[in-house]
């Protein structure tokens, strides 16, 4: 049953690189979004890879695609906040730094009374299995809720660090995101939508357009930039 969203706003946080972004992105923050009332969802742009590996798009190519993907989605949000982070982007930073931003824009002179915001970092079953190995992870927890979407009628493993963190945090009352600032954790199901980044590069690597899997505007200039196509290079190569 939906939360009634008039004690606190609730903010969705979809973050990562989005190289490129695709429709299952698009999809889980809609579910997200209606599941749980949520104000608006931000698809916040990794800038510098905290993992290493350099996406095949550059930073801007991607936000881009992210905002050619939300332009018609009033409550979707292409956010570049972390453009503005020196060094990696690590997600205890972003959530800090819109954190910071929203506390500030609920204090500017005219407001009478704001809601309190509250931020709700979604994130797939996948990553929250080894989310104990995020920068700070235990930290994350004091700037947003999280929501873990999970595949249907999937059963997880959970590490030791994983169990010890839903017994202090999870709930399966999704009232819970109104009644407290930050520090849940709420499984939300997800319909299974097999998508992702890595196969579609994939696609466009043996020369196939990934025609209705990415929104028509990211995949139109992802064609025009020829941002993912093999070089006559690399089909040397091969």
């Amino acid at each position: 049953m939906p939360i009634q969203s008039d004690t606190r706003t609730l903010i969705g946080i979809l973050g990562g690189t989005f190289d490129p972004i695709h429709n299952g992105h698009l999809f889980m923050a809609w579910h997200a979004k209606e599941k749980l009332l949520l104000n608006q969802v931000r698809f916040t742009v990794s800038h510098i890879s905290a993992h290493g590996k350099s996406p095949i798009a550059s930073a801007h190519q991607r936000l881009k695609m992210v905002k050619l993907a939300t332009i018609n989605q009033e409550d979707f949000i292409a956010d570049d906040i972390e453009f503005n982070i020196t060094g990696p982007s690590y997600s205890l930073l972003t959530l800090r730094k819109l954190n910071q931003y929203f506390n500030q824009s609920n204090q500017q002179p005219g407001s009478t009374e704001p809601k309190p915001v509250s931020l709700c970092l979604i994130i797939g079953i996948d990553s929250f299995l080894t989310f104990n190995k995020w920068y700070y992870y235990e930290e994350i927890l004091k700037e947003c809720h999280l929501l873990v979407v999970n595949r249907p009628n999937y059963r997880p493993e959970y590490n030791t660090s994983i169990k010890k963190l839903l017994s202090q945090h999870h709930s399966k009352d999704s009232t819970a995101l109104q009644k407290k600032q930050n520090g849940v954790i709420y499984f939300l199901d997800n319909p299974s939508v097999d998508l992702s980044s890595t196969a579609i590069r994939k696609m466009f690597a043996d020369g196939q357009t990934p025609k209705y899997l990415m929104p028509e505007n990211s995949l139109q200039y992802a064609i025009e930039q020829n941002i993912y196509f093999p070089t006559p290079s690399s089909k040397e190569s091969l």
